[in-house]
């Protein structure tokens, strides 16, 4: 584990990627960050900004958030088919995945849309949470008011478990996700991580499916990087798996929604 300037240095330069999600960055990411110890930054998400170490954040601005009713919306679940460029050193057997050489060294590609296990993730922290502009202390500091902030924003009611995604090596904190700043309430509820080599835009629509019941959920991409194991394709939130009917590491489909304009959540898929 590193603290202290060395920590946030490392951070900042994406010089280490762990295995388990949490503040992660891959080596190539066009962004880059930086944060101190204890310390939460809060700007507007996008487009992401290069942050400066500082050892309290100023007042969070919170715009007002209306309340969802917590139903599905209508639309077009359409993606495209494109080859994801994965952080793998390889491809595990039950993933359609391969693996090219025409850069002159062996590159790991995820074929779009792409079926296979999804771990069950933790929180990340938001615009509405609000602990006098610093990171949680722990993994459950805080954690009950996110749940209430994550209700009313999204409408979605169920009984929310998980803690603040985990601190992690190189001075990330708990609740701090790939891309520092604190995510949109609306997007945080149902946020995908995968172990790309370079993270799409803060907001990026996705669109994950329940092969088995058919249910679909707009899912937000861009604010967090992992899981670090070629054995599944990436991670969901704990409202996603709940919605879908899903578990930790079992199978959902996903791919990049054509549609970069439809709300995040649970979506009824037009014929």
């Amino acid at each position: 584990m590193f603290g202290g300037p060395r920590a946030a240095l490392l951070c900042a330069l994406g010089a280490l990627v762990v295995v388990s999600s949490g503040c992660q960055q891959a080596e190539d990411s066009p962004q880059a960050f930086a944060s101190s110890p204890q310390t939460r930054v809060t700007v507007r998400p996008a487009p992401i900004a290069v942050v400066q170490p500082q050892k309290k954040a100023g007042a969070v601005a919170k715009a007002p958030v209306k309340r969802a009713d917590g139903l599905p919306h209508r639309g077009n679940c359409a993606v495209t088919q494109r080859d994801l460029k994965m952080f793998w050193k390889d491809c595990d057997p039950d993933v359609d995945c391969f693996v090219s050489h025409e850069n002159g060294k062996p590159e790991v590609f995820l074929r779009l849309p792409a079926r296979g296990p999804m771990v069950l993730e933790a929180h990340l922290m938001t615009d509405m949470d609000d602990l006098n502009g610093y990171w949680p202390s722990s993994g459950r500091h805080g954690i009950k008011e996110h749940y209430k902030h994550t209700e009313a924003a999204t409408g979605y009611v169920m009984k929310r478990r998980q803690p603040w995604a985990p601190a992690g090596e190189g001075g990330c904190q708990y609740g701090q996700g790939s891309a520092v700043n604190a995510v949109p309430v609306d997007a945080e509820a149902w946020y995908v991580n995968m172990f790309w080599r370079r993270r799409p835009a803060p907001g990026t629509r996705m669109i994950l499916r329940n092969p088995v019941n058919g249910r679909t959920v707009v899912a937000a991409a861009g604010y967090e990087t992992g899981p670090g194991s070629n054995t599944a394709i990436g991670g969901a939130s704990e409202e996603t798996h709940h919605y879908l009917g899903t578990g930790h590491r079992q199978d959902m489909v996903i791919g990049f929604a054509q549609d970069q304009t439809l709300p995040f959540g649970p979506i009824i898929c037009d014929p």
